[in-house]
């Protein structure tokens, strides 16, 4: 019997994590990330353990889903590592406030499936968020825009990063190319 051992485990800690299954969020039955890429997941909003597609919903970033940034290896934005980070809204509507861009709770992660087939450069998407974000009172916080749960959400979060790193690369990787 052999066991398969993918590139991420065999560098072992001289990676610079102590967690080695890190790159697939510590799932690594259900997670495989053969590149060493960033990739966009997405999971059922509250106890839902389902997740429905809809194109049209979809289209306008309104999907009953939340979607969140995970990294091959952690990285440091503002000083603090993730290995996932997306944006959460505070309140209804996100009346409650501004929201922060933040990794997800452990108790969620693995409620996530894969968003796309489409992985990108987990240093430059690291990037592309440090400059769209500002850390405040220890929070990481959007950069000049107000994103709430129904406009400006997760997803369009999501979204402005990838159209930022596809403006960056001048490339047509993002999920929401032509939209």
């Amino acid at each position: 019997m052999s066991i398969p051992i993918w590139p991420h485990i065999s560098i072992g800690f001289a990676g610079g994590d102590v967690n080695l299954y890190n790159y697939v969020g510590g799932n690594p039955v259900n997670f495989y990330d053969p590149w060493g890429l960033a990739s966009l997941y997405s999971r059922p909003l509250g106890d839902s353990t389902t997740q429905k597609r809809n194109a049209l919903r979809a289209k306008y970033n309104v999907e009953d889903l939340h979607t969140q940034i995970f990294f091959n290896k952690s990285v440091t934005i503002h000083g603090n590592d993730y290995t996932d980070i997306g944006f959460f809204g505070e309140g209804f509507l996100g009346a409650g406030g501004l929201g922060e861009v933040r990794a997800d709770e452990t108790i969620n992660l693995l409620r996530y499936v894969k968003y796309d087939n489409r992985d990108y450069d987990d240093a430059t998407i690291a990037r592309i968020v440090e400059m769209n974000t500002q850390l405040v009172d220890g929070k990481l916080l959007p950069r000049g825009k107000h994103y709430r749960l129904l406009k400006d959400n997760c997803q369009d979060f999501a979204k402005d990063v990838f159209s930022n790193y596809e403006k960056l690369l001048n490339s047509t990787q993002s999920p929401w190319t032509g939209n």
